[in-house]
């Protein structure tokens, strides 16, 4: 038996087209209903809007499990704040995104809250997962990209921003992406130059699924040190790309490459890491770094 510990529960209210807030709820309820669960729970919470957050470091430093519901960005937004704080702590994933890649890369697609926080009270399995760093300033599971893919998030976060404060159904907002994918595909016509190849858009990916269900490697494993690197020197490449989570064969070929990896670029691009924009914070930078730091378990 795995060694049980005080399970700390993020919930981001937003996911899922607002129904975090409702699992908040829900899960509250069943805490006073069942003793033997409250027993093993530290607290629930909201996910943090700042990264100081009080609240939030005490549960961090008072839990051994931190169970994270929502999707990718708030797997990055707490993995993050976990490494940020120097804690060695476990998390586990219970899958409440549009996307999801990391729950699903880690072979988790429980459907059901309670069932999955009795799991990991009662039959918790551990695997590992690699933590990556780009520039030793934002860490990463899933992957870090420079180029097209980068600037269709931005487009994408754009829009959601303007349609205003109401959580969108996940039907929705990938409806947006999709919609900002097209619209990307069709008129943006920047390259990335990297030495004297040209690329729209050049990804690392630890996962060997990207984006929602695009296919990166049919055979790299979360745990084994390696990056898959995908360089794509064309719109079709990156077309097959996003296709490949509907037909696998169309998948691109990459290189699995153990960090840290380099990437020197000879003019601005847009950058997101793990579904996130980090344009901005990036912004001017020609030298990119990828290091391996470390592992972090994952409780399934």
């Amino acid at each position: 038996m795995e060694e049980r510990g005080s399970i700390s529960i993020f919930i981001n209210p937003v996911s899922g087209g607002g129904s975090g807030l409702k699992l908040y709820k829900k899960i509250e309820a069943r805490l006073d209903a069942v003793p033997f669960l409250r027993r093993h729970v530290e607290g629930v919470y909201l996910t943090p809007q700042e990264k100081g957050d009080v609240q939030t470091l005490d549960a961090l430093h008072a839990s051994h499990t931190v169970m994270i519901c929502g999707g990718d960005g708030t797997v990055h937004q707490m993995v993050n704040l976990i490494k940020s704080t120097g804690l060695n702590r476990r998390i586990s994933v219970f899958p409440l995104g549009t996307g999801n890649d990391f729950a699903l890369g880690m072979g988790n697609d429980e459907s059901n809250a309670i069932r999955h926080l009795r799991r990991i009270i009662e039959r918790p399995r551990t695997a590992k997962t690699d933590i990556y760093s780009l520039n030793g300033k934002v860490f990463f599971t899933n992957y870090a990209s420079i180029g097209l893919d980068a600037h269709i998030l931005s487009l994408y976060q754009t829009a959601v921003r303007r349609m205003g404060p109401i959580p969108l159904p996940p039907s929705i907002k990938k409806s947006l992406f999709l919609l900002a994918g097209i619209l990307a595909l069709a008129s943006y016509g920047k390259k990335v130059d990297e030495g004297d190849k040209r690329y729209v858009s050049i990804l690392a990916a630890n996962l060997r699924r990207y984006a929602g269900g695009s296919v990166v490697s049919q055979t790299s494993a979360p745990d084994d040190g390696m990056i898959e690197m995908v360089r794509m020197e064309g719109k079709l490449g990156f077309a097959k790309l996003v296709l490949s989570r509907y037909f696998p064969a169309l998948h691109p070929a990459s290189i699995s490459v153990r960090p840290p990896v380099s990437i020197n670029i000879k003019q601005d691009a847009p950058v997101q890491v793990d579904g996130e924009d980090y344009s901005g914070l990036f912004s001017g930078v020609r030298e990119f770094t990828i290091a391996h730091e470390g592992t972090i378990p994952v409780c399934r």
